[in-house]
């Protein structure tokens, strides 16, 4: 009877442990940071939208689709295209010591990049991206109006940025002009807007996101970046779904 009542204890704690597993396996595996720098007058960014949808599949990938503004005197205004992401592929340049920007191109974790149409590049950068991981532990719940986020503690070589990033999941649309032109093109996870929430120093924090920001300029997505000195290395992210939020 005694054998019997300790078995059945530790098959409970065994049960409650494996809840718990489960509710921290995000965390035990960091996501990988996927960037694509791209612009709808391209005529070598659709094959690199295209492998960011495929790969956007894989829930263990964070990506978004940056579109820049620098095409836009070519015969074609990107529709989805602002300043402030050109702005930051731009400071990509530096922290990367790459010699220009240029579409399609892919960051990996903020550390990492290279031509966004070659596959086996971006799957090799990918492959780094998870080895080396992210140390900066991040959990989200629902909260009536809003997002509560919990960032844990963790290292950081300099201060990091914490940015929202709004994006919508899906955006068809038909090019009227430049070397797309009559191409009827579908991107993934477009970056509608960003802001910084705050900044990490490697203490562990709690913040509130208003619906209101998550659901800005169309947006039925977000991903919390948290990235050091703005656009260094990645040491954190976080996609949120947004369909919880009220």
């Amino acid at each position: 009877m005694m054998m019997s009542r300790i078995l059945a204890i530790c098959v409970a704690f065994l049960g409650l442990a494996g809840m718990f597993t489960s509710a921290g396996a995000a965390q035990e595996q960091p996501p990988v940071v996927v960037e694509l720098f791209t612009s709808q007058g391209c005529s070598a960014c659709p094959p690199a939208d295209e492998l960011l949808t495929r790969i956007s599949r894989d829930p263990s990938i964070v990506s978004i689709s940056w579109h820049v503004d620098y095409w836009n005197d070519l015969g074609w205004k990107d529709t989805l295209s602002r300043p402030e992401f050109t702005a930051r592929q731009k400071a990509y340049q530096d922290s990367l010591d790459v010699r220009f920007v240029y579409t399609p191109q892919v960051v990996v974790n903020g550390s990492w990049e290279g031509v966004g149409s070659k596959e086996h590049k971006v799957e090799a950068l990918i492959d780094k991206g998870r080895q080396s991981g992210l140390p900066v532990p991040i959990a989200y719940e629902a909260r009536q109006g809003g997002v509560e986020v919990r960032i844990g503690q963790g290292k950081t070589q300099a201060p990091a940025t914490l940015w929202l990033v709004t994006t919508r999941a899906s955006e068809a649309v038909k090019i009227g002009g430049g070397e797309n032109s009559g191409r009827s093109l579908t991107y993934t996870n477009v970056a509608k807007g960003m802001r910084k929430l705050g900044t990490y120093t490697g203490e562990a924090q709690t913040l509130m996101i208003p619906a209101s920001d998550i659901q800005a300029n169309g947006a039925d997505g977000c991903t919390l970046l948290v990235q050091e000195d703005g656009t260094g290395p990645i040491i954190g992210a976080l996609a949120i779904d947004t369909s919880k939020v009220k």
